[in-house]
């Protein structure tokens, strides 16, 4: 699979979980960043990623995902990077300019999803 330029930031806390989204998405090529919590995926954006989606679980310790939302809006830099909410939780609600999606989600899923942020 030819490399993309296309950066995807899985922040997931379950090791399991988010090895195999990203052992998916590089496999299509697409470049992966990760982090484990809400903290963690804003050192990494901090670092300079600018990714053109971040997938984000809800419960994480730390800071959840909620609160990286908050702090994502928040910020002129990074309020445009676009969010997708994978939770296992039946009644996860994101704001309006944010998707959820329920977990668990299938590869084909999965790769038709960020294949719609991709160039």
């Amino acid at each position: 699979m030819p490399e993309r330029n296309d950066t995807v930031l899985i922040v997931e806390d379950d090791e399991a979980v988010r090895d195999a989204m990203r052992e998916i998405l590089e496999e299509e090529g697409y470049a992966i960043s990760c982090a484990i919590n809400g903290e963690e995926a804003l050192r990494v954006l901090a670092e300079g990623a600018r990714p053109k989606l971040i997938l984000l679980d809800l419960m994480m310790p730390v800071m959840n995902g909620w609160e990286l939302l908050r702090a994502l809006r928040a910020s002129a830099t990074l309020a445009g990077i676009p969010v997708v909410v994978l939770s296992s939780l039946s009644n996860a609600e994101a704001p309006g300019d944010v998707r959820a999606v329920k977990k668990p989600i299938s590869v084909d899923a999965l790769l038709r999803l960020v294949e719609e942020y991709a160039d």
